[in-house]
């Protein structure tokens, strides 16, 4: 079983002029979020990409019913706000800011202008979102050809390696809903991977217990 892919903007500067990445951090604007103060919400319009210069943003996305799906916790150097900007212009999903956190935001103003100024870092951003392709393209391959139980292991490592935490705060019904598949195949899968050792399991939490 193997999982590599982590969805990060960290390290997409490494490939471009070192020219264009100190232009780019002398672009970014910086604001303060509070604790619980959103940087952006799910189908807000995409106006730049974000730096984490200190704190903890979570990605997170919410349905109508207020149940709450953990996406990822970004910290300090890491970047997000691709998939809006390059995709269909709107935000994907919320980024709440659960700590005090410092954030630069890069306007898609600038982002252009630098587009236009540094070619490579046109080729930067498509290897980036390449990498999110390849990664839901393997998930949609797994979902084919993988059994159940390998399926459900690679979705706790998966989401073990984006909250960086072995205490998944998640329900068997999300479970079954983010692979499509009933929460009575999840539960019985669950109780399978439970028995291999692979986890243990509480209420709305389950405890991923092998790290790769």
């Amino acid at each position: 079983m193997k999982e590599t892919f982590s969805p990060l903007g960290f390290g997409w500067l490494d490939s471009i002029q070192s020219s264009t990445q100190h232009t780019i951090f002398e672009k970014l604007k910086f604001h303060q979020y509070k604790k619980n103060e959103f940087v952006h919400y799910h189908g807000e319009e995409a106006n730049g990409l974000y730096f984490v210069k200190q704190g903890t943003i979570r990605i997170k996305k919410q349905d109508e019913a207020g149940k709450e799906l953990i996406i990822k916790d970004l910290l300090g150097g890491e970047w997000f706000g691709f998939i809006g900007c390059f995709g269909s212009g709107k935000r994907p999903n919320d980024a709440l800011a659960i700590e005090e956190s410092l954030i630069g935001q890069l306007s898609s103003k600038d982002l252009n202008l630098l587009i236009k100024q540094d070619p490579q870092l046109t080729l930067s951003i498509a290897n980036l979102l390449a990498g999110y392709v390849e990664h839901y393209n393997r998930s949609f391959e797994n979902a084919v050809f993988l059994p159940l139980n390998e399926r459900l292991n690679t979705l706790l490592l998966q989401l073990s390696r984006w909250q960086k935490s072995s205490e998944l705060k998640v329900s068997q019904q999300e479970l079954a809903g983010m692979l499509g598949v009933t929460k009575e195949a999840i539960g019985i899968n669950l109780n399978l991977l439970k028995a291999q050792g692979v986890i243990e399991i509480g209420y709305r939490k389950i405890t991923y217990k092998q790290q790769a």
